[in-house]
């Protein structure tokens, strides 16, 4: 059966069973080009109606949609991030930047686990964290981001969504992709031009670290011949009040 043949049962069929069956095979096709093991006999042409045909495929976009599992290795850093719902600035004021990391503080009283950078925007968030053994990620961030949303919907009188989805991770498996995604945490808010250099943003990982802070961000030593910025002034600056 043909790809045009097929596409039509879809958007013709009356009989259930027989429309189940057709989607069945379409699914069948689908999943083979997706994975790489297109039939030999499909041409552009073809492929180009198939996409087509896609996007008028309920099942397939349901598969599509589903959430990808995500990949946990114990011991493992996480690059984690969330951005706020509609990429709105929810993170703006201070106050706001303060109340996220009030719920950090809190997180790391309740589970065990260490941050070894951050940085908070006016709609996002950068952390590179590492569970200790036997905690879970995703509990750590669902503590996290539920709390701060329930928190700020008080804080302003706001009902509903405050994050657009669940949290991005991502595990870092190399000490080179560690230092670039580190120095990235860092560079964010220089090159979301709200700050001059990343020394001068109060609300990441150098701010703390200069200020000789422990309750939030953990020191890493061997890391200051790479980043020298996050070496503790000799006289600690008071930091963002918390």
């Amino acid at each position: 059966m043909g790809i045009k043949q097929l596409g039509t049962e879809l958007g013709s069929c009356r009989i259930s069973k027989k429309r189940d069956r057709a989607r069945e095979r379409f699914l069948k096709i689908t999943m083979c080009i997706v994975r790489g093991r297109a039939p030999k006999s499909f041409g552009d042409r073809a492929l180009r109606t198939l996409a087509f045909r896609l996007n008028h495929c309920e099942i397939f976009r349901r598969l599509m949609n589903m959430r990808k599992r995500r990949q946990f290795s114990e011991g493992a850093r996480y690059h984690v991030t969330a951005r706020a719902n509609r990429s709105e600035m929810i993170m703006k004021s201070n106050e706001v930047k303060e109340l996220f990391i009030n719920v950090l503080i809190r997180a790391k009283k309740k589970y065990s686990f260490s941050l070894e950078n951050f940085c908070i925007m006016e709609n996002h968030f950068h952390l590179i964290i590492k569970p200790a053994k036997g905690e879970s990620l995703s509990r750590i961030m669902q503590w996290i981001m539920s709390v701060f949303a329930m928190a700020l919907n008080k804080r302003n009188g706001w009902r509903g969504h405050v994050w657009e989805e669940r949290f991005f991770s991502r595990i870092i498996e190399s000490f080179r992709a560690f230092m670039e995604i580190y120095d990235y945490v860092d560079q964010n808010p220089v090159k979301a031009c709200i700050a001059p250099c990343a020394e001068d943003w109060p609300y990441g990982g150098i701010a703390w670290h200069r200020a000789g802070r422990r309750d939030l961000v953990d020191r890493w030593a061997a890391l200051l011949v790479f980043f020298p910025n996050h070496a503790q002034l000799s006289v600690p600056s008071p930091g963002p009040a918390t």
